[in-house]
C-alpha cells in the first residue's frame, strides 16, 4: 500500500488511483486529479506554476521509490 499527502490533512492510497491529471484551475494555478472510480476523485494542493506542479510529483514518486513501494498509475 503507498500512501501520499496530497493537500495537508488529506491522504491517498495510490494503489487505488487509475487515472490522475494535471489540471489548469480557472485562477491560473494548476493541481493534480486523482481518480479511484469513476464517479470518486480527489485534488491534490495548487500550485503556482506548472514547473513546480511537476516537481511535487516527481517528489512523490521518488519518495516511494525509495521507500521500495512501487506505484501502479
Amino acid at each position: 500500500m503507498t500512501i501520499i499527502e496530497i493537500r495537508k490533512g488529506v491522504y491517498l492510497n495510490i494503489d487505488n488511483v487509475f487515472k490522475f491529471e494535471l489540471r489548469e484551475n480557472e485562477n491560473g494555478t494548476f493541481s493534480f486529479r486523482f481518480y479511484s472510480s469513476a464517479e470518486s476523485y480527489a485534488d491534490s494542493r495548487e500550485f503556482e506554476t506548472l514547473d513546480l506542479s511537476r516537481e511535487w510529483i516527481s517528489m512523490r514518486i521518488i519518495r516511494a521509490a525509495g521507500a521500495d513501494e512501487i506505484l501502479g498509475l
